[in-house]
């Protein structure tokens, strides 16, 4: 049954077909039936096959961009939630037979996903993965169509990806209940430049894999936690369908089904990292076994055949060259089981060089400017100049290079990172009290917190709520001290929950902001190329704080406003200092523009903010 032929994978973005209007729908399977055993075989490069019996069982459906060439790399940060999925037999309006993919949970999305049957046995499906007449069309209408379980750190800023061309496909694997594809797209793209007015068209390669896994749920096999039961014991866990309702306290929680009493493990695998980060990743993996109080996971290099996107393997890439538009550091999008929260597979994206360049060319600076500012020196390691979404570096714009190389800097700064995004596999959500409360290293008690970089690469471990979380989530054991936690929604609600901050969030600002424009208005260097908009985060921060100054007690309330609003105007009327000459003035003036930009941003999204409560008020 083997053929050369390629096979249709469409992924529908714009256009639903559904029984009834493009498909001619065979007879229903029971929905009761015991699911089948699958029995897959790989039958060649192209195709797999799928069992007449397979129409009754239950699949999870995954597809993740797992490498680009040429083309814009914000494609990595696009992928599919898993669905969980029926097949069905069709027939498309020119009599050929296709083989269907539904989402099972929401019929109403109709067909995720269609695939040419090259031939149909009284047994057996072949199906083949690559066609004319694919096309992939990754854009905002994607992520509407697929109700928001498509993610992207910035979906609505993008323009449509559009095939050109016949795909490749590149691979084909297949086991006993799992089929996982590799398909080429040459893909084009135009949009405008809103620097230089001008449209930009590039084109380049998406590889995107997808797979098929039939779904096993173990929640009766299990002692199920929800998300309310983590919140009842001051922990932040994901939903099982990773969307953070506000309906979704009584799902299951994320977590690994990792059978601790008999000291199950797990394999991780790090891919592509240059060895002198590989131990990085490992120490980073080492620091939550030591919650674990075993080896958990053990790490291993991946070889050739081991990549992101399969659910039979656990692995953390390392992407050189990445573009400045990736906004990450590191990025682990979900490999869950939507029904009950069980973790199919690690996946994690580390931006590599790119950030490394920029953060030792960072060190680089803070090293002229320490020369220049020894009286500073302390100070300035509070004030945060780089800001972004999605899971950025919180960069520190000064660091004590002197203490150790930039290289060393860096591979501190990444087993952090490492240990952050390996939290989110585990389940964790984001933990930005955590920097109020501080560990006996001094390190806020949350790993899952945005730490400056004044201390991110001082971590050795994880922190004393990530323990507890562990031991709760996977061990069944009650948190035994008093925890801190908030999460991305509280950011707006809650004076104390900042990212990049430490130790007191409103001294944090203050200094932060007043320590940045005293170096600025008297800096003759040019701020690196890299820094955007200085004191964003902090500016940003200091708005929001005088929005919720109600919340401190009575007698700090004044105090903390006056300061504030003190540091406020400082940012505002900021000039270069009247001992400059007039070359320094120039270049303070320079950096001083980059500040006011920031704060213009800062106070038209203070606000927005504003006019979008009163509204809905």
């Amino acid at each position: 049954m083997k053929s050369n032929s390629t096979r249709t994978l469409k992924v529908l973005a714009s256009v639903v077909a559904s029984c009834g209007l493009a498909w001619s729908c065979g007879s229903k399977q029971s929905a009761d039936k015991v699911q089948a055993e699958l029995n897959f075989v790989k039958t060649s490069a192209n195709t797999a096959l799928v069992e007449q019996r397979d129409l009754n069982d239950q699949f999870l459906f995954g597809l993740n961009v797992i490498k680009t060439e040429n083309f814009y790399t914000t494609a990595l940060s696009l992928n599919f939630r898993p669905y969980a999925t029926k097949l069905s037999l069709a027939k498309d309006r020119s009599g050929k037979a296709k083989l269907l993919v539904s989402d099972a949970a929401k019929p109403s999305n109709g067909v995720l996903m269609s695939f040419d049957v090259v031939q149909l046995g009284a047994d057996k499906i072949e199906v083949n993965f690559g066609s004319e007449q694919n096309y992939l069309e990754l854009n905002e209408g994607l992520t509407n169509y697929l109700g928001g379980n498509v993610t992207s750190e910035d979906p609505a800023a993008r323009a449509p990806w559009k095939t050109a061309g016949r795909p490749k496909v590149l691979k084909v694997s297949q086991d006993a209940d799992t089929i996982v594809a590799d398909i080429e797209h040459t893909v084009s793209y135009d949009r405008s430049n809103a620097e230089t007015g001008s449209i930009e068209s590039r084109t380049g390669k998406v590889t995107v894999r997808i797979f098929l896994k039939r779904n096993a749920v173990s929640l009766a096999a299990r002692a199920v936690k929800t998300v309310q039961d983590a919140l009842d014991n001051t922990l932040g866990f994901f939903p099982a369908d990773r969307l953070g309702a506000a309906n979704s306290s009584g799902q299951p929680i994320v977590k690994y089904d990792l059978d601790t009493t008999k000291k199950q493990s797990k394999t991780v695998y790090l891919k592509d990292f240059p060895k002198d980060f590989e131990s990085a990743g490992k120490e980073a993996i080492a620091a939550w076994n030591r919650a674990f109080g075993y080896e958990a996971f053990k790490v291993e290099i991946a070889g050739a055949d081991v990549d992101l996107g399969d659910p039979r393997l656990n692995v953390i890439k390392w992407f050189d060259g990445l573009e400045k538009e990736v906004p990450w550091a590191g990025y682990a999008p979900s490999m869950a089981n939507p029904l009950d929260g069980s973790v199919l597979a690690t996946q994690i994206l580390i931006n590599g060089s790119k950030t490394v360049e920029g953060i030792q060319a960072l060190a680089a600076y803070t090293e002229k400017a320490q020369t220049g500012f020894n009286g500073l020196k302390g100070k300035i390691g509070n004030v945060p100049l780089i800001e972004g979404a999605g899971e950025t570096p919180v960069v520190t714009f000064f660091t004590d290079s002197k203490a150790e190389s930039p290289e060393e800097f860096v591979k501190g700064y990444y087993k952090s990172v490492i240990m952050h995004e390996f939290g989110h596999s585990l389940g964790l959500r984001h933990n930005f009290l955590a920097s109020t409360s501080l560990d006996a290293d001094k390190l806020p008690s949350s790993i899952m917190d945005y730490e400056p970089n004044i201390i991110a690469n001082k971590r050795t471990e994880v922190g004393s709520y990530d323990k507890a979380a562990v031991r709760w989530a996977y061990f069944g054991e009650k948190p035994t001290t008093k925890l801190v936690f908030c999460t991305d929604e509280d950011l707006s609600k809650n004076i104390l929950c900042n990212q990049g901050d430490v130790g007191n969030p409103v001294d944090f600002v203050i200094a932060s902001l007043t320590n940045g424009v005293g170096f600025l208005t008297h800096s003759t260097l040019a701020l690196p190329s890299t820094v955007e908009k200085p004191m964003m985060g902090s500016i940003k921060n200091a708005f929001k704080m005088l929005k919720l100054i109600s919340q401190l007690p009575a007698a700090e309330q004044m105090a903390a406003q006056a300061a504030l609003t003190k540091s406020l105007d400082l940012v505002s009327a900021a000039k270069p200092s009247a001992d400059l000459d007039a070359a320094g003035k120039l270049v303070s003036e320079k950096n001083l523009e980059k500040v006011a930009r920031s704060y213009k941003d800062a106070l038209k999204a203070s606000q927005a903010a504003d006019t979008a409560v009163s509204g809905a008020e």
